[in-house]
């Protein structure tokens, strides 16, 4: 029984027939129509491609060769049957069935491109595969077909043992996707290709050692192979598995093909905790195993026996230094004001203390001053004397890094403290804050991960999601940003809060990917604007109130003296007297208003008691004396004036 199948691109647009014998699929049609041999046929015969050119007829019913290579339609005994001027559906009606007439008219009616694979199989082997697609090309349609056959027999070979392999292994492209996973796999991790995709492969990895050159990830090993064209053989790594259980494997990994290679999985597991128990009965190479780029020294009675790292350290040329029974080399190397704190350290060594650990500066060979660290460990080389083992490593650059972290640090507090000033980044996903964000909000470390967006969590509704908008406008052009935000702490106070935003990191799609922003609380100066806001508001009517007042008051001032000399011109003294009067009573009231602490109202009480008070003096001569009962009350600036 064979199996024929046709696969396209299009939807619909395939089909699959089963034949007893595949000499059958073609019918022994008499020529149709005698065709000229095509123009381009000497083209046509050496090129990759096979090609097929038909020619509808019948109103699109059939269609008429006018060239065939015999790649995709002779089968069977039929090798060199000439189609040329036979019609498509008398020769092979049966692949109706394969909707392959219904795509040549597609192609042709619609003049697009549709492409397809073709498959035969004989009792589920499959035999051949052709890619293939259908154009059109002026008044005809054109079929180019390409055998394929080799390439799906390997990758269908490749794919059989990677699903039976016994041995885990997954399929990673270039950009260090995965791709496909094996059973095995699974059932060892735990995960699916989904999850491992969503975790990463380099999450799930806690060590990965014994490559060269030195990579940090499963990305760089496989960037690596594919610029380098090479092996990685015996890579160790060490994977968390879904269920939490850590699991050693050493993995082999090789390119399939330009785009795909293929890593191979050996659990090592047990191998390693018994190396490991292997470990606890021999400390001594324990020792050795766990301190990489370390000096290891032995030290008995006989002398110092040291390892070549010892030159390293020291800066020593190797062909100068023999291991062999030599002295304690470090105080050679040693500045003489530390040399104290190795023989102290010696001498402190006994059974109740059999381990000391020191720092110390040396001067090297060439001059230049390091600090060492080195533990000794006293160990019993027989039954009555000890030996001693040391391990000592150069951490020069640890400690002037540490000293340089922490007087940044220290240096940022101070800047922090006395700017107030929260600097935030972002970055893989995560927020990270200094510790003034929780005196701004508010808030305790403890009640909130410091890798959220805080602000955005205490932020008024209506400013929700307004912030993730505005990084939009971010480029690498323009990648500055100046946000103000309100929030409202969960003591229920509202602050305003002004932020910098700078982009550090966009992608190769311009996407931006890190920022930092600096953020300050500006409750204290926006209020404060907005107060100078209010008051000019208000020296600005009162301005134009005292204006019209003043205006009005001189007018009532020179009606008051008209009538005055009108009425009591005899009398001069009197009429003095009266504006005088008038004059310091307006003048009380505008004293008053400006005097005010608010100036959009007037204290009652103390208008009428200063006015009281200055109209008794005036005409009593002080003989009378007044108390006045009042309430403090408040009256409209306007009415006042008024």
């Amino acid at each position: 029984m064979y199996t024929l199948v046709f696969k396209s691109n299009m939807p619909g647009f395939s089909g699959r027939l089963e034949i007893e014998n595949l000499e059958d699929i073609l019918e022994n049609t008499p020529i149709y129509q005698e065709v000229e041999e095509y123009p381009l046929k000497s083209l046509f015969d050496n090129i990759d491609y096979s090609i097929d050119i038909l020619k509808p007829i019948d109103e699109i019913n059939d269609y008429l060769f006018i060239y065939n290579s015999n790649s995709l339609w002779n089968m069977g005994k039929q090798q060199n049957f000439n189609l040329v001027g036979h019609l498509l559906e008398k020769s092979f009606p049966k692949f109706k069935d394969l909707n392959l007439f219904l795509i040549l008219k597609y192609v042709y009616k619609e003049n697009l491109r549709v492409d397809g694979v073709f498959k035969i199989y004989e009792n589920n082997y499959l035999l051949s595969v052709k890619e293939l697609f259908f154009i059109k090309q002026g008044d005809y349609v054109y079929i180019c077909t390409k055998d394929v056959t080799d390439y799906y027999l390997e990758h269908e070979k490749r794919e059989k043992i990677f699903q039976e392999s016994k041995f885990p292994s997954l399929y990673i492209d270039n950009n260090g996707n995965i791709t496909r996973i094996n059973q095995v796999l699974i059932d060892s991790l735990g995960y699916s290709i989904d999850e491992l995709n969503d975790i990463g492969l380099d999450n799930l990895i806690t060590n990965f050692y014994n490559f060269t050159p030195k990579i940090n990830s499963i990305r760089d090993a496989v960037n690596n192979i594919f610029n380098q064209k090479m092996h990685a053989n015996d890579v160790e790594i060490q994977i968390t598995t879904k269920e939490g259980e850590l699991k050693w494997f050493t993995i082999h990994i090789r390119p399939i093909n330009r785009e795909i290679i293929l890593i191979t999985f050996l659990d090592v597991t047990d191998l390693k905790e018994s190396k490991e128990e292997l470990s606890d009965l021999n400390n001594h190479l324990e020792d050795i195993q766990e301190m990489s780029k370390t000096a290891y020294s032995y030290a008995d009675k006989e002398g110092f026996h040291w390892t070549d790292e010892i030159c390293t350290i020291l800066e020593i040329p190797h062909e100068n230094y023999s291991s062999e029974k030599q002295s304690n080399i470090l105080f050679k190397y040693c500045i003489p004001e530390d040399k104290k704190i190795i023989s102290n350290n010696v001498a402190a060594l006994n059974e109740e203390n059999p381990i000391r650990s020191f720092e110390y500066k040396v001067k090297t060979a060439k001059g230049n001053i390091k600090i060492l660290k080195t533990v000794i460990k006293l160990k019993p080389a027989n039954r009555r004397e000890y030996a001693r083992i040391g391990f000592t490593r150069d951490i020069t650059e640890e400690t002037l890094a540490k000293q340089s972290a922490f007087e940044l640090q220290r240096n940022l507090d101070v800047i922090q403290d006395i700017s107030k000033i929260v600097i935030g980044t972002f970055e893989d996903g995560k927020y990270s804050w200094t510790s003034e964000i929780y005196h701004i909000l508010e808030i305790s470390p403890e009640d909130y991960p410091g890798d959220i967006d805080l602000i955005e969590e205490f932020v008024i509704p209506e400013e929700k999601g307004m912030f993730v908008e505005r990084l939009g406008e971010l480029t690498p052009d323009a990648p500055n940003l100046h946000k103000v935000r309100i929030i409202t702490t969960p003591n229920g106070e509202r602050k305003i809060l002004e932020g910098n935003v700078r982009a550090t990191k966009f992608n190769e799609n311009g996407d931006l990917e890190s920022f930092v922003t600096f953020i300050n609380d500006a409750t204290e100066r926006y209020n404060r604007e907005e107060k100078l806001i209010e008051l000019s508001k208000d020296r600005k009517i009162l301005l134009q109130e005292v204006h019209h007042r003043v205006k009005n008051n001189l007018q009532l001032i020179i009606s008051l003296l008209n009538l005055d000399l009108r009425y009591n011109y005899e009398n001069p003294l009197s009429i003095a007297e009266d504006t005088r009067d008038c004059i310091q009573s307006m003048a009380l009231t505008h004293e008053e208003v400006y005097n005010s602490s608010d100036i959009s109202s007037v204290n009652l009480k103390s208008f009428l008691t200063e006015g009281m008070n200055n109209l008794f003096n005036n005409y009593t001569n002080g003989y009378i004396n007044t108390h006045l009962d009042i309430e403090d009350v408040e009256v409209e600036m306007k009415k006042s004036i008024s």
